[in-house]
């Protein structure tokens, strides 16, 4: 995979982080100087932050794309150490995207490292797949709008359910992926109608 593909990686990840509610902490990099990083250090760090106004709470954010082929991906003490330098400080998001798939040491490696720093840490991994293209923007894809805790109370008192009875998105599904959900979060998804104009319906995000 050349570098243009990943170029193209890194400009949806940059705008994903819109899609999440957050700010870059920098400008984004321009394709010379991603190709210089990517050659040199094998990875690029994107820095977000998200405010506590925003639905989904405040939040640092920071995303590890790894060149193709790149060491870290395949390599569980080089990953280590490069998470073990990470020192921020409150909630914070990682993601790690590469090419292919972490290995499966490295996902072991980040099953426990979850546990071991659950109440401040969020983890996701990622390969290039789920960035190729902007998705939300695909022709086929309806608008998927994050919903606050007042709108779901509401869908839930009007329809005398549970947000638990809701259909299901899981957290792997590549709309889910570049809002950021969690499980508990929901959607509301906005499909066009020749006859209704617009037809509505509801997700709850889960594992998965």
């Amino acid at each position: 995979m050349d570098n243009f593909v990943a170029g193209n990686v890194y400009d949806n990840l940059i705008k994903a982080m819109a899609y999440r509610g957050a700010t870059l902490k920098n400008p984004p990099l321009s394709r010379d100087m991603l190709a210089q990083q990517l050659n040199h250090h094998e990875y690029v760090v994107i820095d977000a932050s998200r405010e506590m106004a925003n639905i989904r709470g405040p939040v640092t954010i920071m995303v590890f794309m790894f060149a193709p082929g790149a060491k870290y991906a395949d390599t569980l003490g080089t990953f280590r150490k490069l998470i073990g330098g990470i020192t921020a400080r409150g909630m914070l998001e990682l993601m790690f995207v590469s090419e292919e798939p972490l290995t499966n040491h490295i996902k072991k490696f980040l099953a426990q490292y979850r546990v071991d720093n659950i109440t401040n840490r969020r983890v996701e991994e990622h390969d290039y797949r789920k960035f190729r293209i902007e998705a939300p923007k695909h022709t086929y894809v309806p608008e998927h709008i994050l919903m606050t805790e007042q709108e779901i109370g509401g869908l839930c008192e009007m329809y005398r359910i549970s947000r638990g009875d809701l259909p299901h998105i899981l957290a792997s599904d590549i709309q889910a992926v570049w809002l950021g959900l969690r499980p508990g979060m929901c959607v509301k998804i906005v499909r066009p109608s020749d006859s209704a104009g617009q037809c509505v319906a509801y997700r709850v995000c889960v594992a998965g």
